[in-house]
């Protein structure tokens, strides 16, 4: 019982706090480029897991792991030294892709050191949230919570772009690593991050981290993708930023978002 009960109890923390300000990319856009660094790399599950696990560090308990996020962007950019086997190799391959300072999340996020101006995602948010403004009627001081629901909007246009224009199995890639990636996976996070936390916590989080990524991930392989990201749009805006919308107007943002990113995205953000 007591298990059943946390197992719902870290649903839910991970529905209250789906978007932050430090994600970048969502995770489809991480499978998409991981599977274009290392396209011959065996166990794919493992790869593709690697380059969306370092943003569990956003689910996490700060108390128990207060550097979680330097720790999986940063300070333990490259795990392929510390990989046993070839599972490990995959997932330490896949995590490198991902990381701040030279890969994806340094393109899509922006350099942490200039307040992440310069990035992809930021910078149509950014825009993004000046038509928000307009079509909202929100005044100025107006709450921080409509730009992270910004950039929850762009990023799920780049996931929609991709599968549409290049990979249409990118949802099911993303479904499939998040159920089948190696427990062997988690041993190497352990392992290495065993002086910045401990391993209850990392599997808590872990936890949190792929019931999230499995409601994502089924939204995105359905049949129709764009209505099943809206609908579990609506949800979260209530939940993470308190935002009341409809369905009618998360499509309008939506389509907004993918207006803005399909001209320049693939290759000033993703190739």
């Amino acid at each position: 019982m007591k298990k059943v009960v946390l197992t719902v109890f870290f649903v839910v923390l991970a529905l209250a706090i789906f978007i932050s300000p430090a994600q970048s990319f969502n995770p489809a856009a991480h499978v998409y480029i991981a599977d274009h660094h290392f396209p011959n790399q065996p166990y794919k599950n493992d790869l593709y897991y690697g380059s969306i696990a370092p943003d569990m560090a956003m689910y996490t308990n700060e108390a128990k792991w207060p550097h979680s996020f330097w720790d999986t962007h940063h300070t333990y950019i490259n795990l392929i030294p510390f990989a046993q086997g070839a599972r490990q190799l995959a997932f330490a391959r896949g995590w490198f892709t991902h990381n701040e300072e030279n890969q994806a999340d340094r393109i899509a996020h922006g350099d942490y050191r200039i307040g992440y101006a310069d990035g992809y995602v930021t910078k149509k948010a950014n825009l993004l949230l000046e038509q928000l403004i307009v079509i909202l009627h929100l005044t100025e001081p107006y709450d921080e919570s409509y730009l992270y629901f910004a950039h929850f909007a762009i990023e799920a246009a780049i996931d929609l772009l991709l599968k549409e224009q290049y990979d249409h199995s990118i949802g099911i890639k993303l479904l499939l690593a998040n159920l089948f990636r190696s427990p062997l996976d988690r041993e190497l996070l352990t392992r290495v991050l065993k002086n910045e936390t401990d391993w209850v916590t990392l599997l808590m989080t872990e936890l949190t981290f792929r019931n999230l990524v499995h409601q994502y991930a089924t939204a995105l392989s359905s049949p129709k993708p764009f209505e099943a990201l809206v609908k579990l749009g609506v949800q979260l805006a209530q939940q993470q930023f308190g935002i009341t919308t409809t369905p009618e107007l998360l499509s309008w943002v939506l389509d907004e978002a993918i207006n803005l990113c399909a001209g320049d995205y693939y290759h000033s953000a993703i190739l």
